[in-house]
Order: C-alpha cells, then sequence, then structure tokens
C-alpha cells in the first residue's frame, strides 16, 4: 500500500518526472571502466593528456596548482571536440582552484584510493568571511570557472578520484561539478581531513545544471556533502554515501533528486528539502529508492532524519537514532521506516485499486572491463596518419 500525506501534486507525475530523469542522465557516450587492482592505466601512445608530462609530481610536497591547470588548458587546445586528461595515481597537492574551464572533458583518475588532490592547509582565499557568518565558497577541483555557465556543457565527467581539504579552509568547495544531457561523476571521494574545515562537499547548485549521472559518491566531512540548490535539469544518484556533515546531508532547494543506494551516518538531516513556488506550482522533488540512515552511536539526533516543505517519495527506506524518518512542512510523522512506499503528495491511479507504484527491481548500471594496455592496438602503430586526407584503411 502506498501511505501518504494529502498535499499537492499528483505521485505519478512527480514519478514521470523522476523516471524521465533518470532516462535522460543514465547514458553517458561511454561507461567508466571496472578497473583492475592497479586502477585505470593507459598504454603509450594512448593520446591523452598526462599531468605528469606537464610539470605535475604528485608526491605531496610540490605545489602542483600551475602543472594541473596546464594540463586543463593543453586539453582545451588539442583541437580535438573530446578532451581526455590523465591523473596517475599519486597526492597533488594544490593550492587554489585548478579547472577544466571547458565542456566535452574527461578527468579520469587511476584509482579512488590512490588519486588525490589535496588542498593545502591555510589556502588563500579558502577562509574568507561572507559577512553573513559563514565564508565565501571557493573551489578545489572544478569543471568552470571562467566564462559563466550555461546548458552547453555536454560529456563532462569527472571518474575515479579524492579531493581532500586540509585545515583552516572553511570555505573550500572540494568539487564544483556542471554537466548537461551526458556527464557524470562516479567513483569520487571527497574528504575533510578536519572536521572544522570545508563548506561543500559537491557542489552541483545554480541554473542550467543536468541532467548527469553520479554513482558511487563518498563525501566525508564539510558542512554540507551535496549543495543541490538551484533549478534544472534534474540529477541521478546511485549508491551514495555521506559521513560527518555539520549542517545537512544534502540540501536540495526547488531541484529534482533522485537517489538509489543512500548511506548517511550522520547526527545532522540526512536532507533538507526545499520548494520555491513558481506559477503556483511548488518545485523540487526528492525520490530516495533502499535508503539507510544511521546517526553514529544510537543518537538520539535532535530533529527528523528528513526535512521537507516539497514533494517527496519513499520507497525502503530506514533510519536509526532519530526521532523520525521524516518531518513533512513542520509536522514529524510517526514512522522512523518506510517498508514499502510513502509519498507526501496525493496519490492517482486510473485503476480502482489502491493506487501504488509498480515496485519494479532496479539493477546497477553496468560496468565496463578495463583491459589490460597490453591487448590494446594503435592504429598509428600500424601506418594511420591523423588529419592527412589519406585513406588509413589498410592501416586499420
Amino acid at each position: 500500500m502506498l501511505e501518504r500525506l494529502n498535499v499537492r501534486v499528483p505521485v505519478l507525475l512527480l514519478a514521470a518526472r523522476a523516471l524521465a530523469a533518470f532516462v535522460a542522465c543514465t547514458c553517458p557516450l561511454w561507461a567508466p571502466p571496472s578497473a583492475s587492482a592497479q586502477g585505470i592505466q593507459l598504454p603509450a601512445g594512448a593520446g591523452v593528456v598526462n599531468v605528469l608530462d606537464f610539470g605535475a609530481v604528485g608526491n605531496g610536497i610540490a605545489d602542483d596548482t600551475a602543472a594541473l591547470n596546464a594540463a586543463f588548458t593543453a586539453a582545451r587546445a588539442n583541437g580535438s571536440s573530446a578532451k581526455f586528461i590523465y591523473m596517475p595515481d599519486g597526492v597533488y597537492r594544490v593550492t587554489s582552484t585548478v579547472a577544466f574551464n571547458e565542456s566535452r572533458t574527461t578527468l579520469q583518475g587511476q584509482s579512488r584510493a590512490g588519486t588525490i588532490i589535496r588542498l593545502d592547509a591555510n589556502s588563500p582565499g579558502y577562509n574568507t568571511p561572507d559577512g553573513q557568518g559563514g565564508f565565501v565558497k571557493k573551489n578545489v577541483l572544478s569543471t568552470r570557472e571562467s566564462g559563466g555557465f550555461s546548458a552547453n556543457e555536454f560529456v563532462t565527467s569527472i571518474f575515479d578520484l579524492t579531493v581532500e581539504v586540509s585545515a583552516g579552509n572553511p570555505g573550500a568547495v572540494a568539487v564544483n561539478f556542471h554537466c548537461n544531457n551526458q556527464g557524470s561523476l562516479r567513483n569520487v571521494t571527497a574528504r575533510a581531513l578536519d572536521p572544522n574545515t570545508g563548506n561543500i562537499g559537491l557542489n552541483i547548485a545554480g541554473n542550467d545544471r543536468g541532467p548527469g549521472m553520479i554513482r558511487g559518491l563518498v563525501v566525508e566531512g564539510f558542512r554540507l556533502g551535496i549543495d543541490a540548490g538551484g533549478t534544472e535539469y534534474s540529477w541521478v544518484f546511485e549508491n551514495t554515501t555521506l559521513r560527518n556533515q555539520r549542517q545537512y546531508g544534502i540540501f536540495n532547494f526547488w531541484n529534482i533528486l533522485t537517489f538509489r543506494g543512500l548511506v548517511s551516518e550522520n547526527t545532522v538531516p540526512v536532507l533538507w528539502n526545499d520548494l520555491v513556488t513558481q506559477n503556483n506550482f511548488p518545485w523540487g522533488l526528492a525520490t530516495i529508492i533502499d535508503g539507510s540512515f544511521t546517526v553514529p552511536g544510537g543518537g538520539p539526533a535532535p530533529t527528523a532524519a528528513i526535512l521537507s516543505r516539497t514533494s517527496i517519495y519513499l520507497r525502503n527506506v530506514t533510519s536509526t537514532g532519530y526521532p523520525s524518518l521524516i518531518e513533512q512542512t513542520g509536522v514529524n510523522q510517526p514512522f522512523t521506516a518506510v517498508a514499502g512506499e510513502w509519498t507526501a503528495d496525493r496519490a492517482f491511479s486510473i485503476f480502482s485499486s489502491q493506487p501504488a507504484m509498480l515496485n519494479l527491481p532496479v539493477l546497477d548500471t553496468p560496468e565496463v572491463p578495463w583491459d589490460a594496455p597490453a591487448t590494446w592496438a594503435s592504429v598509428t602503430s600500424f601506418g594511420a596518419v591523423a588529419n592527412d586526407n589519406l585513406d588509413d584503411s589498410a592501416a586499420f
């Protein structure tokens, strides 16, 4: 049975919007590979931009800020419509923002555990008061810092790396991510190395962002784990883990978010789901399927696990240590778990039976095997020459 609280928007309409978002953004041009024990490795002559070729050291001592930005600049200038940047395992110490500033760019780390971008302690510009009791936000890794944002950030992706924020950087945003239509962020960790440092783990707030697929995200620390404030165009999350945030795990302000496999270990609310009313329609929707929310030590936490003022759909979600699973428009709902499904909105059906979703199983996004570099072959090794206007059929 579909439990409900009679509020506003037909749940079937909302479910259709969430499904449309899921279909729209789970079809990237290529899926990230499943890595071997050595991580993602590329053969010689792969034609990618390797950050080591631009002076990056990755020893955790040298300042790699300029070298990383030089590699990103080279990727923009390579003349290809698709840019691929590779970061071998190492600790890349930075003291300011490193940014793509270009669409159709993939940043591929060798491995989540081994490829680390680490913001130095007390870096300039990350400790500036904003005059409202907080700190001015400044990005560490960003897909765009100049030229403004648009809805044309196609095929922008980040795979298999970690961004760490050292102490003394309360304004730091670990990852500022903007993509459209086919972008993806997978197997990325944002980690604050001090409990009082870091503003946002993953920032996807702002207009004209999405649809996008975010899978295997881990956020440890920060004021907000995920900031999703701003409309358009929806995000889908698979297998997300949030730990030890200071204010909220997720802040959603009139965006459309779908989570499957959401795990939170926090004393603060997992989600603050807020709305904007536009043309008499309340914008904002969160869907959570298969969620587990735990207060370390058993609690009790001071508030419900979810604070919501707009549309939300829950299926198979549990909480431990919170007084209730959800506080909807100021009212604590009298349960700490949803074994079936629950929505804050009135449910409609074209059938005479009790309105309910189909409860269909959701399969994991498939992984693409990553072959050993020794098994690769390059057409240039057999005589192919790019851009010479000559027939390369024999080389292929």
